[in-house]
């Protein structure tokens, strides 16, 4: 199953950086026993939440490098600044941390930032970016709260995206000034 997922990695780091319109295949696709197919190896962070918003088919992916300063995302409709503000707080002050410290992904189809508030707007997915046993972001997908349930195996995709999402971080550069 490791092989499964890592060949086509592999394939599209030898093979010339050109791009297939449509290579993204319906979300769920039979994987064997790995779960979701990826089908083709995001090229950089911004397409990497591109992947995760259309084979989750949520709302918004974000790829978050606080090391680095980062923020990708991309929304599956108009995002309202609102919503987008929000999401973002979230991952920032709360989902953040909270990866960091647990080191795993999570699924949070209902739930509260503070013990008495209300209950967010959102459901979220989220799962660690590490690299050499370091935590430095977090890849985290968002839907509306009436929108369709996360579920583990959507986790299991995203943790798969964040091994992507990771070696891409690697190789980020600023493409003001060139350098790493």
């Amino acid at each position: 199953a490791w092989l499964d997922f890592v060949l086509p990695f592999v394939a599209h780091d030898v093979a010339s950086h050109a791009t297939t319109a449509g290579a993204v295949e319906a979300p769920h696709a039979d994987a064997g026993a790995g779960g979701t197919a990826i089908p083709e190896a995001p090229d950089d962070l911004s397409a990497v939440a591109r992947c995760a918003t259309e084979t989750l088919q949520c709302h918004a992916a974000f790829v978050y490098l606080p090391s680095l300063a980062l923020a990708e995302e991309h929304h599956a409709g108009a995002p309202q600044p609102a919503e987008r503000d929000r999401s973002l707080e979230l991952i920032r002050s709360h989902l953040w941390p909270m990866i960091e410290r647990r080191r795993r992904g999570v699924v949070l189809n209902r739930f509260r930032v503070h013990e008495a508030g209300p209950a967010e707007p959102f459901r979220v997915v989220c799962a660690p970016i590490h690299r050499r046993g370091v935590v430095r972001g977090v890849l985290a997908a968002f839907n509306h709260r009436d929108a369709r349930r996360f579920e583990v195996r959507d986790r299991l995709h995203l943790e798969r995206l964040a091994i992507v999402a990771a070696r891409h971080a690697d190789a980020w550069f600023d493409p003001g000034t060139g350098l790493l």
